[in-house]
């Protein structure tokens, strides 16, 4: 089910869970290089640049040529999660934050007064 192939599968299953398998693998056998090829794999599969580019940094070159098909793809793979990963970071601390904000005591107060600022402008 896991390949370099566009699997519509893949989009069916829940990242994050197939996320806390991975961690509950390792935790019970240890860190595998195939195992690591796989996570990366399905990281990109789901697009999260992230997770791919913690996996491709603990891989490096290793990279498993049953999982990627092609050297080109397993570096295309790693090359757009190391440009992405920094990104998406903050992209994600930054809507933690956001959500924090909204959860906070001013939170509704600063909603309702954006919400009355961007209404007169609409």
């Amino acid at each position: 089910m896991v390949c370099a192939c566009d699997e519509p599968e893949c989009k069916r299953l829940s990242w994050p869970r197939l996320q806390k398998g991975y961690e509950a693998i390792e935790k019970a056998y240890g860190p595998s290089i195939s195992d690591l090829n796989t996570l990366a794999l399905m990281a990109t599969k789901n697009n999260d640049s992230v997770a791919a580019d913690s996996a491709f940094q603990r891989i490096s070159d290793n990279y498993d040529i049953d999982k990627w098909v092609t050297e080109d793809y397993f570096k295309q793979m790693k090359t757009w999660a190391s440009q992405s990963a920094p990104l998406e970071a903050r992209s994600r601390k930054i809507q933690a934050e956001a959500e924090a904000n909204a959860l906070s005591p001013e939170g509704p107060v600063y909603q309702n007064k954006t919400e009355a600022t961007l209404a007169n402008i609409v």
